[in-house]
């Protein structure tokens, strides 16, 4: 952690008010030099989804891996992503789940490993409900007996 806090990134700055119980977020906001809107964006990520950010998701779907059981998946350098499809003819999404940054290192590496294994592939492409692709990839790594875990943003976004 650098020693000046408007150097801090994102990490560090959740790290810091994670730590920090009685931290007001108007004080945090004054360290790190950010506005209160800005360090919301920081420690809520994804909370509240902007008209440009679910139209870019959107756009994002034609990359996507289709499941057999009705899901999209993606699985890049950014982690893993999986949505319902679109229910209406506006093409809108209405749930999806994807891996934070913050996951464990070894367990997104066996994430990785999974998703490479064919067998394993398939199983995953086939269920129906992201919570269970979630539960199951859980539940596989800690057969694995993989150290860390992956931390899940889920969101639900009807209009």
């Amino acid at each position: 952690m650098s020693n000046n806090p408007r150097y801090w990134s994102d990490d560090e700055i959740r790290d810091y008010f994670d730590s920090n119980p009685n931290l007001r977020m108007s004080q945090l906001a004054r360290m790190v030099g950010k506005s209160i809107p800005e360090l919301k964006r920081i420690l809520m990520p994804g909370r509240r989804a902007s008209a440009k950010r679910v139209a870019a998701q959107y756009k994002a779907a034609y990359k996507l891996d289709k499941g057999s059981g009705g899901l999209l998946f993606r699985f890049d350098r950014d982690g893993f992503f999986v949505r319902t499809e679109a229910q209406d003819p506006h093409g809108q999404v209405y749930s999806a789940s994807i891996t934070m940054s913050g996951s464990g290192k070894i367990a997104l590496r066996n994430l990785a490993k999974m998703w490479n294994d064919p067998k394993i592939r398939r199983e995953i492409m086939s269920l129906r409900k992201k919570y269970a692709v979630t539960e199951y990839i859980d539940n596989a790594l800690k057969e694995m007996g993989t150290r860390g875990r992956l931390r899940w943003h889920s969101w639900h976004s009807p209009d």
